[in-house]
């Protein structure tokens, strides 16, 4: 009966063993598992960082665009008004280039009325020579 007993003891010893290196095993596993769950707390917070910083960005590419937008209206009404100015005055040119280039044939009907025998004839004929064309090319 003695022997049996300490078959017993030696069972119960062993058991006893095995429950202790499964209780190691489960503390190591608890540590584990808060381990973990602390790496996903931080994870968590740096998700909710990024959301933000991402909302950040967004908010402000959204005022980029926006700026942009009436960067490129108003851009489009200067060029508009710029046109319509250099318009204006090229017309208000071709007005005085007209009214010139009317002189000018004016005058140079009268030179070509003088006698040619005249001493001013050589200056009469060069000066004949520049406005001519420039009678030809303004009209």
């Amino acid at each position: 009966m003695n022997k049996r007993f300490a078959q017993v003891d030696e069972r119960f010893a062993q058991m006893e063993r095995r429950f202790a290196t499964m209780e190691a095993r489960l503390e190591r596993l608890e540590q584990g598992i808060k381990e973990v769950n602390g790496r996903l707390d931080r994870l968590e917070n740096d998700m909710v960082n990024v959301k933000g910083q991402l909302e950040q960005v967004e908010r402000g590419l959204c005022e980029v665009k926006e700026a942009l937008l009436r960067l490129e209206k108003q851009a489009a009404d200067d060029v508009h008004a710029l046109l319509k100015n250099i318009g204006k005055k090229v017309e208000e040119k071709g007005f005085e280039i007209y009214a010139l280039n009317k002189r000018l044939l004016h005058v140079k009907g009268l030179l070509n009325k003088f006698n040619p025998k005249n001493k001013a004839a050589p200056a009469i004929k060069a000066f004949l020579s520049i406005v001519s064309p420039l009678c030809l090319s303004a009209s």
